[in-house]
Order: C-alpha cells, then sequence, then structure tokens
C-alpha cells in the first residue's frame, strides 16, 4: 500500500538521520586548517629535496658512516647453512 511504502520510507529516512548523528558524535577528529585558505607558495617537493642531515653537510662523519668504515676492517666472514 502507499502508505506502508511512505511510513517505510520515513522510518528509514529517520533511522539514518540518527545513525549518522551518533556517528558525528564518535568521530572526534578535527583537522588543522589554515583558516584564510591560503597555500604555503613553496612546492612541497622542494622542502624533501635535500634529506641529507646537516651536520653531514658540515662536513662531520655520521655514526652510520663511521661504524661503515669500522666494518671494513674485518674480514672474518662466516658460513652459514641455509
Amino acid at each position: 500500500s502507499p502508505l506502508g511504502r511512505e511510513l517505510k520510507r520515513q522510518m528509514q529516512a529517520a533511522l539514518r538521520a540518527k545513525l549518522t548523528e551518533e556517528m558525528q558524535k564518535m568521530c572526534t577528529f578535527q583537522p588543522k586548517v589554515n583558516p584564510s585558505g591560503r597555500r604555503d607558495p613553496t612546492p612541497v617537493r622542494s622542502k624533501y629535496r635535500d634529506v641529507t642531515p646537516q651536520r653531514e653537510r658540515s662536513g662531520e662523519r655520521s655514526e652510520a658512516v663511521q661504524e661503515a668504515l669500522a666494518l671494513q676492517e674485518c674480514t672474518f666472514k662466516p658460513r652459514v647453512n641455509p
């Protein structure tokens, strides 16, 4: 009957609205956005292009480089069965 269908649609709409309201209560994440809507003019790629740490650029050797150099002197290579 047309009245039954309309009642069913109304109930579904009410359930959807209630479900949406419950989901909104559960979703607490609020992203931090720029209120002016302006973007940073610096291209993203340029921010990540130079990934070398400052101390390596200044001529100091990093711990990883020093460890690799120290291990070059090690000549023992054990045989491991697969």
